[in-house]
């Protein structure tokens, strides 16, 4: 969960919601980079949901949604001691292909 935080901290396009000692880390895409100026809170919302369900379809990536703060964040467990750093880059790269053809 760690490095997850770390790529979504260093990436322009990825919120992070808030730190946490947990195995679950809770952000959200914004590929214009700012989830208040650039586009209405609700629009923001709305694409975190349909990212979600975009990913669960394609079979590629799985992670849900949660309400924090009265706003939709995207949702991801690492559970999984073999999950590697590739894995995550495949996580946050399927997130930003299937955004794209929302």
């Amino acid at each position: 969960a760690e490095a997850l935080k770390e790529k979504v901290r260093a990436a322009d396009d990825f919120e992070l919601a808030e730190e946490s000692n947990l195995s679950v880390v809770c952000f959200r895409y914004l590929p214009d980079g700012d989830g208040e100026g650039t586009e209405a809170r609700d629009a923001v919302d709305v694409r975190q949901d349909a990212v979600q369900s975009a990913l669960q379809l394609s079979g590629r990536s799985f992670l849900t949604t949660t309400r924090l703060r009265d706003r939709t964040w995207l949702r991801a467990g690492i559970l999984n001691h073999t999950a590697t750093e590739t894995d995550l880059d495949i996580l946050l790269d399927d997130i930003r292909e299937l955004a794209a053809g929302l």
